[in-house]
């Protein structure tokens, strides 16, 4: 399984940490 991450989910993914670390 090969997962591409690209820099809109990379973002995407930072928002969400920042949100859940509040």
């Amino acid at each position: 399984m090969i997962c591409i991450y690209t820099t809109a989910e990379i973002k995407k993914a930072e928002i969400q940490e920042e949100y859940v670390q509040g």
